[in-house]
């Protein structure tokens, strides 16, 4: 089980200075980008991204590799932004939520699984052609979001990050009962990287540990910003530790 740190970050200035602080213990970012209107907080923005990438010190940046979790209703316009941070920094992977999918088909009265396999693999939009190949794109999964009925727009993703909070800001409470979505989408044959999102610290873990399933990545946010070497040796004690009583 891997641990990768997510920035959510409302200032840019904090934003560099928490890739600065935790870049000697990770190589690897999850960058959460919000639009304020899929969900009610507004971060940093791409742009933002983009201009103080400019300036920085392009050695260190090319050390990183990063994703982006898109917390947006036009996951499309972003991801073409996306592709212009290429050149400073690795971008591995972007991640969509189900639910900005399903905004889009309804708005467009094309089917789910049509728009959405469409438009993430540029079957249609020739602007963005590059990047999709360039690039993995992963599905968001919010707490509410059902694994069954969704199942034929989900299965043709290779990873899926499950929401263990309500989206949008750190500090929100973990709800255990998302744990059942790991263990449902393993049981119904999904093969891909699963990832964990929300309220990772070390009073969640053990429960996430007793799961059926457990996720391939954890992604904790406020926990490891302060006191990081120490909370990060916390965490890796805890998996280890689980392994080996199995």
């Amino acid at each position: 089980m891997k641990i990768y740190p997510s920035l959510l970050e409302t200032n840019i200035e904090i934003f560099w200075q928490q890739l600065k602080k935790l870049s000697p213990y990770f190589s690897y970012f999850q960058i959460d980008i919000a639009d304020g209107k899929f969900v009610p907080n507004k971060t940093i923005q791409i742009e933002d991204v983009i201009s103080t990438m400019q300036q920085s010190n392009k050695a260190t940046m090319k050390k990183i590799s990063c994703e982006f979790h898109l917390m947006v209703i036009d996951y499309l316009r972003e991801i073409d932004k996306i592709t212009q941070l290429r050149n400073f920094v690795k971008v591995k992977k972007v991640l969509v939520h189900l639910k900005a999918l399903k905004t889009i088909a309804q708005l467009s009265h094309d089917p789910i699984a049509k728009k959405a396999i469409e438009q993430l693999n540029n079957l249609t939009t020739s602007n963005v052609a590059g990047a999709i190949k360039q690039f993995d794109v992963g599905l968001v999964l919010n707490p509410e979001d059902e694994i069954k009925s969704n199942w034929s727009t989900i299965k043709h993703f290779s990873t899926i990050q499950v929401m263990s909070v309500n989206p949008g800001f750190q500090g929100t409470p973990f709800l255990p009962e998302t744990l059942n979505k790991i263990t449902e989408l393993r049981e119904l044959g999904f093969k891909g990287t699963i990832s964990l999102d929300g309220a990772i610290n070390d009073k969640t873990l053990p429960i996430i540990l007793k799961n059926k399933h457990l996720p391939d990545i954890l992604f904790p946010g406020s926990y490891i910003k302060e006191k990081t070497k120490e909370r990060l040796k916390i965490l890796q004690r805890m998996i280890a530790s689980s392994r080996k009583s199995t």
